[in-house]
């Protein structure tokens, strides 16, 4: 390796390898447990401002500010700053469960208009099976508060205009709004509307019309982007499905390489119900995410080298929370591991180190 590869390497791993095991074991500390402002802050970067930066490439991000010096004894937390558009997310930052390393929390919620109007229109196309126009007035760029709503107005051709309160949570993009009143949902206008009302007592649906909706709502996985990207296929349930309280039917859809299954099945003051088994993460998704990550990493490095990541050939995983995928990445022509861990059953995720040799969840055929 030459002396160019070395100092390329050094700089990317120093900076891009994501880890809270190697940033500090705070529980090998004698107590009191101060920490350098600085230090955290450049941690806090990688952990946070980077990632808020890769899944919102249009938005302008800083570098973030801590407190000179932090003191984390007897479970004291601390307030980061990410500066986001001439406005600053506050993150609160305490030590991890069992005393190694640190956690960060967003406390403000981050409102990025486009997406927002994006991430609104897909939901309520997967709640009412129609598309909506969504218009959300106000600056490009929010920081809020916890759980402050915006308000957006919405329509569709069966719908008429409206305003629409919607509550930001937290960093990622994540809103929550109330359903819309009296407009049909989409197992109404798919099953019928005596199936989706039915709260006691029994419904039968016709198979055909039960895969239709499955496979709907198969498209609304991993925030939509299996619909996006076309990995829909087949689904297949009994020709005919009689349910009472108490009975269930299994019912399954393809999705790219992996199979999803769900249990169909009826409860007294819900009415009909499809859980699916599983939660899928789209693998393209997540390698132009990291590819975005460690691309801003070289911005911030003024290192012009070349950045690749693979993920493997598989277009999609089954995920569950604490599930890692491995994946390599070839920075300046030096190949690495990192692993994306999954958080949360919502589509939430973060990166780490990987070895590469514990993990098998990556594959290359």
């Amino acid at each position: 390796m030459n002396d160019r590869a070395v100092l390329i390497a050094a700089a990317v791993l120093a900076g891009v390898l994501i880890c809270f095991g190697a940033f500090w074991a705070l529980r090998d500390y004698a107590v009191p447990i101060f920490v350098n402002g600085n230090a955290l802050a450049r941690h806090a970067d990688l952990m946070v401002g980077d990632m808020i930066a890769a899944r919102f490439p249009a938005v302008r991000v800083g570098r973030v500010r801590c407190p000179a010096l932090v003191d984390f004894t007897r479970g004291r937390s601390a307030t980061c700053a990410v500066p986001i558009e001439g406005q600053e997310l506050r993150v609160d930052v305490a030590v991890r469960r069992g005393g190694r390393g640190v956690e960060f929390t967003a406390v403000d919620g981050l409102f990025v208009a486009r997406d927002g109007e994006r991430t609104i229109g897909r939901e309520l196309e997967q709640m009412y099976g129609e598309k909506f126009s969504v218009r959300c007035p106000g600056a490009a760029v929010r920081v809020l508060q916890h759980e402050t709503t915006v308000s957006c107005a919405v329509e569709a051709p069966d719908a008429m205009r409206r305003g629409l309160e919607v509550t930001v949570l937290g960093d990622r993009g994540t809103v929550s709004f109330e359903e819309l009143a009296g407009v049909p949902t989409r197992a109404a206008r798919i099953l019928g509307d005596a199936v989706a009302a039915q709260r006691e007592g029994s419904v039968t649906i016709e198979g055909p019309a039960l895969e239709r909706y499955l496979r709907g709502s198969a498209a609304g996985s991993d925030g939509g982007e299996v619909g996006r990207r076309r990995l829909v296929g087949a689904a297949h349930c009994p020709l005919k499905v009689a349910l009472h309280e108490g009975t269930h039917a299994s019912c399954t859809v393809a999705v790219a390489n992996i199979t999803l299954r769900y249990d169909v099945h009826f409860e007294k003051g819900l009415g009909l119900r499809t859980d699916v088994d599983s939660s899928v993460a789209v693998i393209p998704a997540l390698r132009e995410f990291a590819l975005r990550y460690f691309q801003r990493r070289q911005l911030e490095t003024h290192i012009p080298y070349r950045v690749g990541v693979s993920c493997g050939a598989v277009a999609a995983v089954v995920v569950e929370p604490g599930m890692t995928v491995r994946c390599q990445a070839d920075v300046g022509g030096e190949p690495f591991y990192f692993a994306v861990r999954i958080l949360d059953s919502e589509g939430g995720f973060t990166l780490e180190e990987s070895t590469g040799a514990e993990d098998t969840s990556w594959k290359e055929p």
